[in-house]
């Protein structure tokens, strides 16, 4: 039959939503980016790693780019990959394997409270990995709640070659298999920055994917105040599929927090 175009209105009245757990911040209202940066600038505890050699870094560093002052507090991750130090930063080559392996950095100490950690980057070489692997840079922390709850912000590229800026949570099931939820995924070409920032139990995941671009907030998730403990504060490298490679130049990262126990 023939039907005319139309339209329908429909007002919202309530809505009700029960759940055995739930994602995102469902019941406190977002915060925005101008109010986490300044929040963060209020935050007592702050330590910058700068990766870059000494004659390109900020007069303003805490952090000489010496290896063995970050390593005193840094740890490389993984017993795979090549670190580099460059004038543009450390430089970590990472071989691709068809079981999943990464390199990259964690950090060898527990932070508590509200924190911002941000992580300035470089994508020097990045292919396509082989079809369900994964071939991405992320930032992450795992709080030690009963279900191992994950947090990440990542840049990643697909089997296609589509390249996307994505967030993604983790947490224990009941039947103890790990449940993994890709939260957003939009097109990005590259990243500069990911950052992570908890304020209360809602942690934001922000991404910004270009130097003349603003971050942007990706996600909020409700998921704990616990301490982050030793080694669950990471910046990670898989290569997804053999004969392939990733090169990603990490220039600095800046930590603002509670308290953070490093010395200065």
């Amino acid at each position: 039959g023939h039907h005319k175009d139309g339209f329908t209105t429909v007002t919202w009245k309530s809505l009700n939503i029960r759940a055995e757990a739930a994602t995102g911040s469902l019941a406190s209202p977002i915060k925005t980016l101008a109010q986490l940066d300044q929040e963060r600038e209020a935050l007592p505890a702050r330590r910058n790693w700068d990766f870059r050699t000494p004659d390109t870094q900020s007069p303003n560093t805490q952090s000489p780019n010496t290896q063995s002052v970050w390593q005193n507090e840094l740890t490389q991750f993984g017993g795979i990959g090549t670190f580099s130090d460059s004038a543009q930063g450390l430089e970590i080559l990472v071989p691709g394997s068809n079981d999943w392996r990464a390199a990259g950095l964690v950090s060898r100490q527990s932070i508590s409270g509200d924190f911002d950690i941000s992580l300035r980057l470089e994508m020097v070489h990045i292919e396509p990995c082989t079809p369900h692997q994964e071939t991405c840079v992320l930032l992450l922390t795992e709080l030690p709640d009963a279900k191992k709850s994950t947090i990440e912000t990542k840049f990643s590229i697909h089997s296609e070659g589509d390249t996307k800026a994505e967030t993604q949570i983790r947490r224990l099931r009941k039947d103890g298999e790990l449940d993994y939820q890709e939260l957003v995924s939009q097109t990005s070409q590259s990243p500069v920055l990911l950052r992570l920032a908890r304020r209360g139990t809602t942690i934001y995941q922000v991404y910004q994917g270009t130097e003349h671009s603003q971050p942007q907030i990706l996600g909020a998730v409700e998921l704990g105040a616990e301490q982050v403990s030793p080694g669950y504060l990471r910046a990670l490298i898989p290569t997804g599929g053999d004969n392939r490679k990733t090169i990603v130049r990490f220039s600095l990262c800046e930590v603002n927090c509670r308290h953070f126990p490093f010395r200065a």
